[in-house]
């Protein structure tokens, strides 16, 4: 894994996964057609005679008795009820994993720290390939967020105190979707492995007419703590280049800590090597007031 770092940034890198696939709608045209046909068969038997077969030949005023009637073979009538086209498939619903059995963990969850590198409050399983960036605020030196990139791919992981008896998504997903909206971007529910997602494309310049970029934000309740994850590059619109970016979101590891913390509050996040600093696990209390969020939708 490569390390490198990366100053505060005003603007998110971001590109889109397909939204849901829309159910398709029954044929109208061929309901429309079955109801014509309905309606000229029903003026049809009120102006035929019933049985539904006709005579072959002229009927005459006085048959003798020797003449023997000639019928034709029965004259099929189209039906009065067509069957209306059968119903496209409804897509397969997508059930979400489980978290503790699939990732992300927590602390408690994996039988030691060996392997991953250890970034306070998050542990990264490191992977040939992988760069690690850590985003660090300029003022205080604070490590805001880590960005793991691959290939043309990139997740950003945050992770955040929660209560003990509720999750955080559900609320801040409502947030994040009318923060994009502000910023004249969009926004909208998709399901996934994840559970429900939020896919929004915001303006690839803030203030600026310069097109938009795509992000999926992820938000993954655990016990104690809300771990944010936003896919951005290829991994954001291609499925098959998403997986290996899933892969390392899933692996992560939350080490929550003991101190007591007010919901939505940044867990302190360190560059490796420096853990004696002041971790997440010491109870000691990082430079400056506690970064809140994840309501905040910059990235990057």
């Amino acid at each position: 894994m490569i390390f490198g770092r990366s100053r505060k940034r005003d603007t998110a890198d971001l590109p889109m996964t397909p939204a849901d696939p829309v159910e398709p709608q029954p044929d109208e045209a061929q309901n429309l057609d079955s109801r014509h046909l309905d309606s000229r068969d029903a003026e049809t038997a009120d102006a035929q005679p019933t049985p539904a077969t006709a005579s072959a030949t002229p009927a005459t005023d006085s048959p003798s008795a020797d003449d023997t009637a000639t019928t034709a073979p029965p004259v099929d009538a189209p039906p009065v009820d067509a069957p209306a086209a059968p119903a496209a498939p409804e897509p397969a619903a997508i059930e979400a994993l489980d978290r503790a059995e699939h990732g992300p963990h927590d602390l408690s969850e994996i039988t030691d720290r060996e392997g991953y590198l250890d970034l306070g409050a998050v542990l990264i399983k490191p992977v040939p390939g992988v760069m690690l960036r850590l985003e660090v605020q300029e003022a205080t030196n604070r490590v805001l967020a880590a960005i793991l990139d691959l290939g043309e791919s990139s997740v950003q992981l945050q992770a955040f105190a929660a209560p003990r008896s509720a999750g955080l998504w559900d609320e801040v997903r409502e947030q994040i979707a009318a923060d994009v909206v502000a910023q004249s971007g969009q926004a909208h529910e998709v399901h996934s492995h994840f559970g429900t997602e939020l896919l929004a494309a915001v303006p690839a310049v803030a203030g600026a007419d310069a097109g938009l970029r795509v992000a999926r934000f992820i938000g993954i309740d655990g016990p104690r703590w809300f771990l944010r994850g936003v896919i951005t590059g290829a991994a954001a619109t291609d499925e098959d280049r998403a997986s290996a970016i899933e892969a390392l979101f899933r692996d992560v590891v939350v080490v929550r800590g003991t101190e007591a913390m007010a919901p939505r509050d940044l867990l302190t996040l360190t560059i490796p090597g420096t853990e004696e600093a002041g971790g997440p696990g010491d109870g000691s209390t990082p430079p400056g007031p506690p970064e809140r969020g994840p309501e905040v939708t910059q990235i990057g």
